[in-house]
């Protein structure tokens, strides 16, 4: 029993523990075991605790495992690098949250070179970017509405303006790197993407982008195609965004999110501008909705379920 307890309260308290990497480096081994039994025998996939019975033969089957070979150094060398780089990524995102930006890309770059394969680093990387963008472009605008007329101040502001844009530009790539990687969790960032792209001015680089996302995908994806269509009927080519979002319908003609979109394009082909604003808003309510959001975000990943549902940081 103390063992079970010590072993969820390690897990519980890993970020905070993460920030020391000497502590990492000399227990990892240890925390890595206590992490797999904690997760994989003594909760089921619904996050309840096992009965007693059901933990004890498990933790002993471990265990017979270990002394005899069966799990090898090579398999918990294994285990540290995709847990430690999970580890990572949760203290940069507390970083993250106090606004440490350095600190926190640190933190998500350690995670990538662990494990090159954790591409939702490319995501954490990206926001962080985004937030201190926000930021500095925050203080430009405060920096305006006091300028009284001062050269140097305007200079300052243009300066902070500049360097806003830069860091978004960054964030874009990063961005667009995850949604090359993992194209299946497009929704997390692709409205944000579109605003930043707009925000800059480089509306072409918007079809490019979700045009080679919908290529990366196995089959066509419902959320980048539909995002497709609505650039494509703002920059009014109707037809062509009615082809995209019909190629949508063909495989998932149940897709409300895509039936919308179709109605809005409709609108605007029919003239009737009004309509399509209302339905447009329709769709934002939608995409804002809780149990739509809850319903999107379904993580098939395990490593996006531990990061976004056991061990989320808001």
């Amino acid at each position: 029993m103390i063992l079970i307890i010590t072993i969820i309260y390690v897990d519980d308290h890993i970020p905070i523990l993460a920030s020391n990497m000497s502590f990492l480096t000399i227990f990892s081994p240890v925390i890595d075991i206590m992490w797999y039994i904690k997760n994989n025998i003594i909760e089921n996939t619904t996050g309840k605790p096992k009965p007693p019975f059901l933990i004890i033969a498990p933790i002993i089957t471990t265990c017979v495992l270990l002394i005899f070979g069966e799990i090898t150094p090579k398999t918990i060398a294994a285990w540290n690098n995709e847990k430690i780089a999970l580890y990572n990524i949760q203290v940069g995102r507390i970083h993250l949250k106090n606004n440490e930006f350095d600190l926190a890309r640190r933190m998500f770059e350690k995670s990538m070179e662990l494990e090159t394969s954790l591409y939702v680093g490319y995501y954490f990387l990206g926001n962080s970017f985004a937030q201190e963008s926000n930021i500095i472009y925050d203080n430009s605008v405060e920096l305006d509405e006091d300028l009284n007329d001062s050269l140097e101040k305007n200079e300052q502001s243009q300066k902070m303006k500049l360097e806003a844009e830069n860091l978004l530009s960054k964030a874009i790539t990063m961005w667009a790197y995850f949604i090359e990687y993992m194209p299946e969790y497009s929704w997390m960032i692709l409205p944000t993407l579109k605003d930043a792209l707009q925000a800059l001015h480089r509306y072409d680089d918007i079809e490019r982008f979700l045009i080679q996302a919908n290529e990366n995908h196995k089959k066509n994806n419902v959320d980048i195609l539909s995002h497709l269509a609505d650039f494509y009927a703002n920059k009014g080519e109707i037809d062509k965004a009615l082809k995209t979002i019909n190629s949508v319908l063909d495989g998932n003609k149940d897709s409300l999110l895509a039936r919308l979109k179709k109605m809005k394009i409709n609108l605007l082909k029919n003239k009737e501008n009004s309509l399509s604003v209302e339905v447009d808003k329709l769709i934002i309510s939608l995409q804002r909705d809780k149990r739509f959001i809850m319903y999107k975000q379904s993580y098939s990943d395990k490593n996006m379920r531990w990061l976004f549902e056991t061990n989320n940081i808001n």
